[in-house]
């Protein structure tokens, strides 16, 4: 669980933001692709003086190669950062998902939430002098509790997976 944030902020992450920024950091890998290619063919027609000769066609075409070459490296990069926020996404939709039901099971059947948006538990226990129907409405209240509970924890856990793995 995390201290960092709470069942309500998940819940109230914006995934279409989150997905539309992974998939256009996606499209810009995609644009260097082109550019390296054009940057490898100008360095070998530099390189060949096709086109320009003596030191200064020299330095050229070492430049366009130097280029190529970081061009690739920032393509990889951001390549490999594009997959791992795209598990990242998953992750946050998953989370997401947690505590909005963890929030609608809470709100159905009016439980106390703190401040991290766990269920404040009910501390009321049955008795025999409680009707059976009493009884009952606590046991379903206990019942519900527990579970908005593990779903929030999954929610949290998630949550501070998704944002350890972020930074």
């Amino acid at each position: 669980m995390s201290g960092d944030v709470t069942v309500q902020e998940v819940a109230g992450w914006d995934l279409p933001l989150l997905r539309g920024a992974v998939g256009t950091l996606g499209l810009v890998a995609e644009r260097l692709l082109p550019w390296r290619i054009r940057l490898e063919a100008l360095g070998r027609q530099l390189g060949t003086a096709e086109c320009w000769s003596g030191p200064a066609g020299s330095t050229a075409a070492a430049a366009a190669e130097q280029l190529a070459t970081v061009t690739s490296g920032v393509q990889t990069a951001l390549d490999d950062a594009h997959g791992h926020l795209g598990g990242l996404v998953t992750e946050a939709a998953a989370a997401q998902h947690q505590a909005e039901w963890a929030l609608a099971v809470a709100a159905s059947v009016s439980l106390g939430l703190d401040a991290a948006g766990r269920p404040v538990p009910d501390l009321r226990q049955p008795t025999a002098a409680m009707a059976p129907d009493q009884r009952a409405d606590l046991a379903d209240r206990q019942a519900a509790t527990g579970r908005v509970a593990a779903s929030a924890d999954e929610a949290l856990a998630a949550a501070a997976r998704v944002l350890t793995a972020a930074l």
